[in-house]
């Protein structure tokens, strides 16, 4: 199936944004009045100037959509997407009540990684149900307006790592004591070799002496 395609070509960016033929979307850029504006079937959807694209509508787009810098400052919802690096903002002054996850281990350990089939294709994946997370994680967990939960993955991973820090710490702390074990089992040891070679002595001391007549 052939697909009309609009590219607008930016100094920052390049978007192309693919429609079905069959659908009859007009694509249009209008260049007129104070504010350039990017609209589908007469309805406005956006402005665009020549560095920047921006949609201030919902936009359903069905084919592909690239570019060298897409910003959302809500939700992209898709059935799948691709790219080299995805990079969230982390910096420490963006953030206040820094501090350890506490339990992390044992919330870990509550959460259930499963293989299961997508209902819309059939598809094999494996990861974990947001039903689970929600008990564990409440505040990675969001609905949308049909009720369908989704999971923040990436914020899983701050979790997973005090986990392996706990673990980490119950490690030395087993190996600290079996070398405890280990020295006290030395300190035995020698200790029962000393007795014996005591009690050798004392029995050879208090052998009787036989006298020849």
């Amino acid at each position: 199936m052939q697909k009309a395609s609009l590219k607008i070509m930016a100094l920052a960016a390049i978007m192309t944004v693919g429609v079905s033929s069959g659908a009859r979307a007009a694509i249009t850029l209008d260049t007129t009045g104070s504010q350039q504006v990017f609209g589908i079937n007469g309805t406005s959807v956006g402005t665009w100037t020549t560095s920047l694209f921006q949609v201030t509508t919902p936009l359903a787009v069905t084919g592909l959509i690239t570019g060298n810098n897409i910003t959302s400052n809500g939700t992209i919802t898709a059935a799948s997407m691709t790219s080299g690096a995805y990079y969230h903002s982390s910096d420490a002054r963006l953030k206040t009540d820094i501090h350890p996850i506490n339990g992390a281990l044992d919330k870990v350990l509550a959460l259930h990684g499963v293989e299961f089939n997508w209902k819309k294709d059939g598809r094999a994946d494996m990861g974990v149900v947001a039903q689970n997370v929600a008990q564990v994680f409440p505040n990675i967990v969001t609905k949308n307006e049909s009720g369908v939960m989704a999971v923040e993955y990436d914020s899983l991973v701050g979790p997973m790592i005090e986990a392996i820090r706990d673990l980490k710490a119950q490690n030395d702390d087993l190996r600290a004591q079996v070398k405890e074990i280990r020295v006290s089992m030395q300190t035995l040891k020698q200790e029962n070799t000393r007795l014996h070679s005591v009690k050798a002595d004392s029995n050879a001391v208090q052998q009787p002496v036989t006298l020849n007549p």
